[in-house]
C-alpha cells in the first residue's frame, strides 16, 4: 500500500513525503534549512524521512495553516514549552493581528469616503498614526493615495 510506508517503519524519499504531507518538496527543504526538521541522508545523498519526521511535517503544516510564524514554530520545538502555552501565545498574536487589521480596515474605509479631502485625511492620519501599530502599513497606503492626487 503506497503512502503507508512510514507507518511500517520504512524510510521515505522527499517525493513520497511531499505526497503524504501535502507539502511541496521545496517547502520541506525550506523547513529543514530553517531548523524545524533534522533529516538524515542516505549514502547517495538523498534525504530519508522516518515516521517521526513525517508527523513533524504534518504538525508544521498545521501550525502554518494557523498563521504561526516559522520562527515561533522553531522556538517551540527547541524549548520545553507546552502545547497549551504555545497555543496561548499563538492566539495572543492572532488576536493582535486581528485588531491591527480591523484598525487598518477602518482607516481604509475612511480613505474611501474622504480621499478627496486631502487636508482632512492628513490630519486624521497623523492622529491615527500616533496611536496605532500599523502606522507603517497605513503610511505606505497614504503615500500612494497622496501621490495619486498630486
Amino acid at each position: 500500500m503506497e503512502g503507508l510506508s512510514y507507518l511500517r517503519g520504512e524510510l521515505m524519499k522527499i517525493k513520497e513525503v511531499s505526497e503524504q504531507c501535502g507539502l511541496s518538496s521545496k517547502s520541506i527543504r525550506y523547513y529543514e534549512a530553517m531548523g524545524l526538521l533534522d533529516v538524515e541522508r542516505s549514502e547517495n545523498g538523498y534525504r530519508e524521512y522516518d515516521a517521526s519526521q513525517i508527523e513533524r511535517l504534518k504538525e508544521i503544516r498545521l501550525f502554518r495553516d494557523l498563521f504561526i510564524p516559522i520562527e515561533d514554530i522553531r522556538q517551540y520545538y527547541e524549548s520545553e514549552q507546552s502545547m497549551d502555552e504555545f497555543m496561548a501565545q499563538a492566539m495572543n498574536k492572532l488576536q493582535q493581528q486581528i485588531e491591527e487589521r480591523k484598525t487598518a480596515r477602518d482607516f481604509c474605509a475612511y480613505i474611501q469616503l474622504h480621499y478627496k479631502e486631502k487636508d482632512g485625511l492628513v490630519s486624521y492620519y497623523e492622529k491615527w498614526g500616533q496611536t496605532h501599530l500599523l502606522a507603517g502599513i497605513v503610511h505606505d497606503c497614504f503615500i500612494h493615495l497622496i501621490r495619486r492626487q498630486l
